[in-house]
């Protein structure tokens, strides 16, 4: 009858199947004594994390780094691939295949926005087949340093300091000529005030209010320290003194009290009161030619760079007693108090920022300053940064640099950036042919209320703005 199906027939079915199922299991068992014949078998260790997958975070870029798989026999011999497979899964985005690559890293700048979190998984591909995934991996990418352009351009001089108060910048020049310019938020120039032509060193003191402040201005040639009243509109002279013989470098104390002035030629601190210009010489004593200075809050510290004895002076700012005196690197010119609270030392001559633990008074690290296309080392004039206004990270250290010490004409500066958190490279900007007259003075300051790096490079006045962008290098 059509359609009808003998008992026979049914068992012969069944039997093949038998067979079939028994050849598989078969099949199985060999390729599990053989072992590494299937790289993706649970005995490989393919499964689980044998890649030890880790991502970490960078300024618009994420970096990858896992384990090439290994035989668990034979010495741990490595497993025969055709590709890793990384996937990626971003903000508003399902998880996709990224790269397939023969390598075990990579950056992922592709697509990157700054502000966001990535994660990540790698899977081994052979003959066809995909291993298990990985267990995945996660980094947080941070905005992007993007862009500098200049705003002004300076007068031949090769002293500079530079002080905020809000949005408002104090930039004071000396050398050929001294004066005093103060730009408003969009970074115009409003108000001009001369101030002696060998103007050395400017900071910003009290009083408490917002929208004024006293203006300090050292002058070492002249022997002369220059009090000024800013009162949201206007400069207007307060008071001077020559007590001090040669003021190289100034702070002012946090709480708004007093004036810190490092005296090139007696090496002694001196402290003016806020609003004053009464002298007052501490037993405090820095090292030879004493450069910049700042001060840690918290405990309070005072600390002073020396370029004539390639030091750095600690101060104990409640007992006004010297701590001690760290050796550094040639040349050091400049410093800046990370909010790692950690000590950054610009070190020209020796090629390096120095990193000093402040609380211990001790070198605990160096970053060597080069150049990113050549390898070739680089003199880094200045330090500065800024920290993560949300907390999430510990900042960004930056840096200018000059292709020598002194600066050579029609040479090219580099703004370096790099993470406080492992102090690597997360990005630089290259600025040609630098009119410099060779004692120039490369400095960069940030105003944290702005978010941006204010760099002078000898004959002009750059800023670099940092935007929530992916992509770059």
């Amino acid at each position: 009858m059509q359609g009808f199906v003998h008992d026979d027939d049914k068992s012969g079915r069944v039997s093949k199947k038998f067979y079939a199922l028994l050849m598989c299991l078969l099949i199985l068992a060999i390729l599990k004594c053989v072992g590494h014949d299937n790289p993706f078998d649970p005995d490989n260790k393919l499964k689980g994390n044998p890649f030890r997958l880790t991502a970490e975070t960078g300024y618009g870029k994420i970096m990858l780094n896992w384990n090439w798989p290994t035989y668990p026999a034979e010495g741990g011999s490595s497993i025969p691939l055709d590709s890793f497979l990384v996937y990626r899964k971003g903000p508003l985005q399902e998880k996709r295949m990224l790269r397939s690559l023969l390598q075990t890293t990579l950056v992922d700048t592709f697509g990157i926005v700054g502000d966001s979190t990535y994660q990540y998984q790698v899977a081994a591909f052979r003959n066809g087949t995909q291993s298990d995934l990985s267990l995945p991996a996660s980094a947080f990418a941070y905005p992007l340093p993007l862009v500098c352009f200049p705003i002004a351009e300076t007068t031949s001089n090769f002293k500079y300091a530079i002080n905020f108060l809000g949005k408002i910048k104090f930039i004071a020049e000396g050398g050929t000529r001294g004066f005093l310019r103060v730009f408003n938020a969009n970074d115009e120039p409003f108000l001009f005030q001369s101030i002696s032509s060998s103007t050395s060193d400017m900071t910003l003191a009290g009083p408490t209010q917002s929208d004024s402040a006293y203006v300090y201005v050292c002058s070492d040639l002249e022997s002369l320290v220059q009090a000024f009243l800013w009162t949201g509109s206007q400069l207007s002279f307060q008071c001077e003194t020559n007590m001090i013989l040669m003021p190289r470098a100034s702070v002012a104390d946090p709480e708004g009290k007093f004036v810190y002035v490092a005296d090139g030629n007696s090496l002694n601190i001196f402290k003016l009161k806020v609003g004053k210009c009464d002298t007052i010489r501490t037993r405090m004593k820095t090292g030879v030619n004493p450069r910049k200075l700042a001060i840690l809050p918290t405990p309070r510290r005072l600390f002073c760079v020396n370029d004539g004895s390639n030091s750095v002076s600690v101060f104990d700012l409640e007992k006004e007693a010297k701590l001690e005196e760290i050796q550094v690197n040639a040349r050091p010119l400049d410093l800046w108090i990370g909010p790692d609270t950690r000590l950054y030392v610009a070190c020209a001559t020796g090629g390096t920022v120095v990193i000093i633990d402040p609380i211990g008074a001790k070198v605990i690290g160096e970053i060597r300053i080069v150049n990113a296309e050549t390898g070739d080392s680089l003199a880094p004039r200045s330090v500065t940064g800024f920290p993560d206004p949300q907390n999430r990270h510990p900042g960004v250290l930056a840096v200018v640099a000059s292709a020598g010490f002194p600066a050579r004409e029609q040479e090219s500066a580099f703004l370096f950036y790099y993470s406080i958190d492992g102090w690597k490279l997360q990005r630089y900007v290259k600025i040609q042919s630098i009119n410099s007259p060779g004692l120039a003075s490369f400095l960069a300051r940030m105003n944290t209320d702005e978010g941006r790096i204010y760099t002078i490079l000898t004959d002009r006045i750059l800023v670099c703005k940092f935007k929530q962008v992916g992509g770059g290098k």
